[in-house]
């Protein structure tokens, strides 16, 4: 597994705090040269951040995938280079599920909010090495990832766009290869 994984697709910079009661918060700054950042990106940052307690949890043997949300409340819009503040909040966590509801806010503004969440439990190693799994979480717990280290993420271009009278939207998406090599970790610190 490369390092450049974690940079491609994370949207937790850093981890600011965890207790013993299911209780993690973090957070994700927008990266300015987007033109927007969608709702739908900022759940993925709370459902990260709640991945993140439960790996930590099982001592990174299991890693939850594809989470379905109960509820799901939109409150305001987002802008590129704001700062989103985390919060999840673990309600179970074992080798099977993890159940979690979370929010984002941006200043004293609530974005969005998670509610009744479940994510299944799959083995760590069908995916990454839980080493390398446990020191990205060491570092951001501690300095945080590596600044503007999505500054160099192409867009993603939707094509054929179109729908039917029922309402189904169907599209292409023409994902870019990443043109340059990406690292999270910054130089001084030591893997």
């Amino acid at each position: 597994m490369s390092l450049d994984r974690f940079s491609a697709f994370s949207f937790v910079d850093r981890i600011t705090s965890t207790n013993n009661y299911g209780e993690i918060k973090g957070y994700f700054k927008i990266p300015e040269h987007l033109d927007f950042f969608p709702h739908s990106l900022v759940a993925e940052a709370i459902g990260q951040l709640a991945a993140w307690y439960a790996m930590s949890k099982l001592n990174f043997t299991s890693r939850p995938v594809a989470a379905l949300a109960g509820q799901i409340n939109y409150h305001s819009e987002v802008y590129p280079g704001e700062v989103l503040s985390l919060e999840a909040k673990i309600d179970s966590c074992d080798s099977e599920s993890v159940t979690y509801s979370g929010l984002a806010v941006v200043g004293e503004r609530l974005v969005l909010e998670l509610m009744d969440c479940t994510g299944a439990m799959l083995s760590q190693e069908e995916f990454d090495d839980s080493k390398i799994v446990e020191k990205q979480f060491k570092l951001l717990e501690t300095i945080g990832a590596y600044e503007n280290r999505l500054a160099v993420v192409p867009c993603i271009h939707v094509t054929n766009m179109h729908s039917d009278a029922i309402g189904t939207l169907e599209a292409c998406l023409i994902i870019p290869a990443l043109l340059t090599t990406i690292s999270i970790f910054p130089a001084s610190s030591a893997i």
